[in-house]
């Protein structure tokens, strides 16, 4: 990721935006690596999330205004909802959904239901468009994994240490095509 922003930043002209996945660096730690830092628009993008009708965008303080307004048209002329949220790591929809993932981690290391459950529980109790395994399949379990860690790493709180069958799946996801929570469950067992 470095190599390709100071790459990107040598190569296009000073004024081009660039825009940055955020997740699990912030726009500030980012832009301390260019040039032209101000520029840079971090975006809140893992694999499905830019399915939906919004696009996150975090800024440093160093941004551009008219950087900012062309992120603005760039998410409205995808037809989508430009959302500004504070530049920190995870954002909020990627922090929160891997926070949530993360929590269901913990609920099948202990037993508490079966994956199928819990998507069921969130789906129906929350209304949610998937449940938190379901977003694990769809994000990718080593990406959520990379979330989690980067918000624990960044905020040194308890509440972000990764759940050791999150970890277990996403070891398994590094070997196997197949990411599925059935996987690191018969590895649980053994």
């Amino acid at each position: 990721k470095r190599r390709n922003l100071v790459e990107l930043d040598g190569t296009l002209p000073p004024k081009t935006p660039v825009i940055s996945s955020s997740v699990t660096l912030t726009v500030s730690e980012q832009a301390s690596l260019l040039r032209h830092p101000q520029r840079l628009v971090g975006i809140g993008a893992l694999p499905s999330f830019l399915e939906g009708g919004l696009i996150e965008f975090a800024f440093s303080a160093v941004t551009d205004e008219a950087v900012v307004k062309a992120a603005d048209q760039f998410a409205r002329d995808l037809g989508k909802e430009p959302a500004h949220v504070q530049d920190s790591v995870g954002l909020v929809l990627p922090r929160i959904v891997c926070m949530l993932v993360n929590e269901a981690y913990f609920a099948l290391t202990e037993n508490v239901a079966l994956p199928d459950d819990i998507d069921t529980a969130m789906k129906l109790g929350t209304n949610y468009p998937f449940g938190p395994v379901e977003w694990a399949e769809r994000i990718g379990v080593r990406q959520v994994l990379t979330v989690i860690m980067a918000l624990h790493r960044t905020l040194g709180e308890d509440r972000y240490r990764a759940a050791p069958m999150l970890q277990k799946a996403a070891a398994l996801a590094e070997y196997s095509s197949q990411k599925s929570v059935a996987s690191s469950q018969r590895i649980e067992k053994r």
